[in-house]
This record gives C-alpha cells, structure tokens and sequence, in this order.
C-alpha cells in the first residue's frame, strides 16, 4: 500500500516538474526574442509523431503529410507540441489530432484538426497575444510562441474553430 502511494506521489511530481519546465522554457524562448533559424531539413511525419507521443494524443496523418520541411528542428517541434498539448488539455477524453498538408512550390499548408469542443469567437481573436490564456494555470505564451516561432520561419499560422474542433492552419517552408 505504501509503495502505491509513494509511486503516485512520485509521478506527480514529474508531471508538476514537466509542467513547469515547459512554463519556464517558454519564458526564456519568449523573453528572447526572434533568433536566427538554422533550417536543416525535418520530416513531418517524424516529426509529428514524435510531438503527438509526447503530448499523449492520438495522430493521424492524412493526406499530403509525406514531406520535408525546411527549418529549426527544436523550434517547429515546440510549435507541435504546443498546439498538441492544447488541445489534449481542451479535450476530455480521447484526442484525436488528423494532419493533412497540402504542398506548394517553395512551403506547404499543414491543417492540424482537433476534437475538441472549438474556441469561442471572442477568444479567438486574441490567442496569439502574449500572456493572454483562458486557463486558470496557463501562462498565455504557448500559442504566441506558435506564432512567433512560425512567423520567424517565414510561414504564418490561422486558427479556425467551430462547435466540433479547431484546425490551426500553419504554413512552412519545405524542402524543395
């Protein structure tokens, strides 16, 4: 008895660890300031499945996600992993994330779709403002990173939310 007590005091405190090196890490990454990208190719799949693992989503990748893109791999993958832990944090229950791209010439429009219960038009106008959040704990950096971080890359990133979901639209450079 003891020993399952002790266990799952112990994954509490890896969880509130976790938690709050990821507010501390975007923090500084915020404090910061745009930086110069060193684009190396990465590929999406990969990449995704790597973010979606971590934030404890369940992914499909749809159609057009084969592909490489070109950027800073720290970077991009926090940008998934923000918009993954997003909406697992707005689900209850099962998250379910499909990603379907569609490539262009020089980048490609990755359309990241949640199960969620959708973001409410007054909030959706701000949730690229820094240090605004509707979470009684969040920090209100996670998605003005996204953006920061997207727009450092030359991409850009839109949100479309309704009754059933949100898809953020993030466009990025690829490898071509």
């Amino acid at each position: 008895m003891r020993w399952c007590v002790g266990r799952e005091f112990g994954q509490k405190i890896r969880r509130e660890t976790d938690n709050l090196t990821r507010v501390v890490s975007d923090f500084l990454a915020f404090a910061r300031g745009p930086q110069e990208i060193a684009k190396v190719p990465i590929e999406l799949p990969a990449l995704l499945e790597d973010c979606a693992h971590e934030s404890n989503v369940e992914l499909h990748l749809g159609e057009g996600t084969r592909l490489t893109l070109m950027g800073d791999r720290t970077a991009l993958r926090q940008v998934f992993s923000n918009l993954f832990r997003n909406s697992a944090e707005a689900v209850n229950g099962r998250v379910r994330i499909e990603v379907t791209a569609t490539p262009h010439e020089h980048d490609a429009e990755i359309r990241i779709k949640d199960n969620g219960p959708g973001i409410p038009q007054d909030v959706l106008e701000k949730i690229f403002i820094p240090f605004y959040t509707t979470k009684p704990s969040g920090t209100g950096l996670g998605l003005a990173l996204v953006h920061r971080i997207v727009t450092d890359h030359g991409g850009k990133v839109t949100v479309v939310s309704g009754q059933e979901g949100t898809t953020f639209i993030v466009s990025l450079p690829t490898a071509n």
